[in-house]
């Protein structure tokens, strides 16, 4: 399935960089979701992944929709 180029960009800070999510992130993505001991500030959601691919998809084609992956230097 394709979907849009991802017009965001890596964010670079001095202890973490925000980089955009792709649909190769949804399984990580999931588990957080689903952890309880993570996931208390997070939507609720099904334990499936292709749903969250499909919706990682969505905000990456969507313009106005910003998702991002915390990733510690």
């Amino acid at each position: 399935m394709a979907y849009a180029t991802l017009p965001k960009e890596r964010i670079t800070g001095r202890s973490i960089d925000l980089r955009p999510a792709d649909v190769g992130d949804a399984e990580f993505v999931l588990a957080l979701r689903l952890d309880p001991a993570l996931n208390r500030h997070l939507n609720a959601t099904a334990p499936a992944v292709e749903p969250q691919r499909e919706w990682i998809q969505r905000c990456r084609a969507d313009p106005g929709q910003y998702y991002f992956v915390i990733e510690n230097k």
